[in-house]
């Protein structure tokens, strides 16, 4: 991965545009990358009026502020475990006007919305390999945001896990991943009612977020 190209500099606090928002991103808080913007074009092909979607790990809100203002009509819940991001998100919320339309919530993944069901999953969950760390050592995000273990895997490979007790049947689930892991997060759920589908590529031609339906 090229730093250069998919990393913002590191920064203090301060606003960037994501698509149609502006995100103040503040220390402790990852940083919204610029190729997590594709899943609002992508969105459009599933989003209808009145569907519940769930974002998990929604550290800034900017994804879920950026649904928002391009999909009034649903109801967005945006999670995090990070208390740090839940009052960034919240304050972003405000400054875009659209705190009528998102609800924020303390949450490790679905620790907290137990007995929920959504139509609309989406992620971008830690997926560098822990083995790259010195590569990224000087980016400004917790760690915790963008590594895992497991090759990068593990948090993905959570979500898909567990997501089907949260997803309603025919419901969609866009989870975004490094372009070399594609191959085995397709592998992994082919005996799961977790059924991938395709993969998006991002605006430099990469493997990035992939599409999974509950059966």
């Amino acid at each position: 991965m090229n730093t250069k190209q998919h990393f913002f500099p590191k920064m203090n606090s301060e606003n960037i545009k994501f698509l149609d928002a502006s995100i103040l991103v503040e220390p402790g808080v990852f940083t919204p990358r610029a190729e997590s913007e594709i899943f609002i074009p992508i969105l459009k092909n599933y989003v209808k009026d009145n569907m519940n979607l769930l974002e998990l790990g929604t550290g800034t809100g900017a994804i879920s502020i950026a649904i928002a203002l391009n999909f009034p009509n649903i109801n967005i819940t945006s999670v995090d475990k990070n208390i740090k991001a839940i009052e960034c998100a919240k304050r972003n919320c405000k400054l875009n006007n659209v705190y009528n339309n998102i609800s924020f919530l303390e949450s490790d993944w679905f620790s907290n919305i137990r007995g929920r069901k959504f139509d609309l999953i989406i992620s971008n969950p830690p997926y560098l390999s822990k083995m790259n760390f010195s590569k990224y050592r000087n980016l400004s995000d917790p760690k915790e945001s963008l590594f895992a273990e497991d090759n990068g895997l593990f948090e993905i490979k959570s979500i898909l896990d567990n997501c089907k007790d949260y997803a309603r049947d025919g419901s969609t689930i866009l989870l975004e991943h490094s372009h070399s892991q594609t191959l085995e997060i397709k592998e992994y759920t082919t005996n799961s009612s977790i059924r991938y589908l395709k993969t998006y590529h991002d605006n430099l031609g990469f493997n990035r977020i992939s599409l999974f339906k509950k059966i």
